[in-house]
């Protein structure tokens, strides 16, 4: 009932607030399939520079629950004892969800071979990877229609890979990772970046289709751009970054980095945060 109480009084606020969720679980980024044998299935990720360290969605696929602590795994979900539900109950939101953050190391076959990169508007710039930043998300009873509040019924891992540049970034910063199971080098180029219509792509993409009906010169003012390819590859991509939204036309959105194919200018990612909505 509290619930069904928050939502009559506070609906919109409700809705922003699973918009982010939604947007925080989703993959970070729009995939660009890479079938070389160097290269992880995802060949961009979102990144944010957080606290002078960049996080990013992992560009292959990890079973975050092997990582979280013995005490988190083992929580029951069907039969939780009274001191797991003493651990969840105190920090559960008003969407009756508990997350419990953890940290581990990455597997040291992982780390030996991993090597990233930022994509970024200062251009391509390698960065060092230092361990798993974990949630575990625990979906509690609310008393009413999703069972009794001593119940738990759902029970989620995700998390982020946390990195370091080897060089000092501006606050700035902040992209795409790029990662490999190889040392790579890039070809960067002004040149052969033509201005196109910018909103060509958010109309190509269903989650930013109904921006592109910003009327607004300076929403799409391109203020950093570059074309670059991985050396040994013949894919060229285009990087830019749009002007923030100081005027508040669709979500007051401040970063707003996105990366495409030159050749078929196919949307590959987007990464858009520090939103004031």
């Amino acid at each position: 009932m509290q619930v069904v109480r928050l939502l009559m009084k506070y609906p919109i606020l409700i809705l922003t607030a699973c918009l982010i969720t939604l947007n925080a679980f989703s993959d970070f980024s729009q995939a660009s399939e890479h079938d070389d044998s160097q290269f992880f299935a995802r060949l961009f990720s979102r990144a944010y520079l957080k606290n002078e360290q960049l996080i990013f969605r992992p560009h292959y696929d990890i079973d975050w629950a092997d990582f979280a602590p013995v005490k988190i795994k083992n929580i029951d979900i069907d039969n939780p004892t009274q001191e797991q539900l003493d651990l969840l109950i105190p920090i559960r939101d008003i969407y009756n969800n508990s997350e419990i953050k953890f940290e581990a190391e990455l597997p040291p076959e992982i780390k030996k071979t991993l090597n990233c990169y930022l994509v970024s508007p200062n251009g391509i710039s390698r960065i060092k990877v230092l361990r798993l930043s974990g949630t575990a998300r625990f979906s509690m009873g609310d008393g009413d229609r999703d069972g009794p509040e001593d119940k738990i019924w759902k029970k989620i891992y995700y998390g982020y890979i946390v990195s370091e540049p080897v060089t000092p970034l501006s606050s700035n910063d902040g992209g795409f990772s790029l990662c490999a199971k190889v040392s790579l080098e890039f070809e960067q180029s002004d040149k052969d970046f033509v201005k196109d219509d910018i909103k060509k792509y958010f109309l190509s993409d269903e989650s930013l289709r109904s921006e592109a009906t910003v009327d607004d010169s300076v929403y799409w003012e391109v203020i950093a751009k570059y074309s670059f390819r991985i050396v040994g590859q013949k894919d060229w991509y285009r990087f830019f970054q749009l002007a923030p939204d100081h005027l508040c036309n669709y979500g007051c959105c401040g970063k707003r980095y996105f990366v495409t194919e030159q050749d078929s200018h196919m949307l590959l990612g987007w990464n858009i945060y520090e939103c004031d909505v």
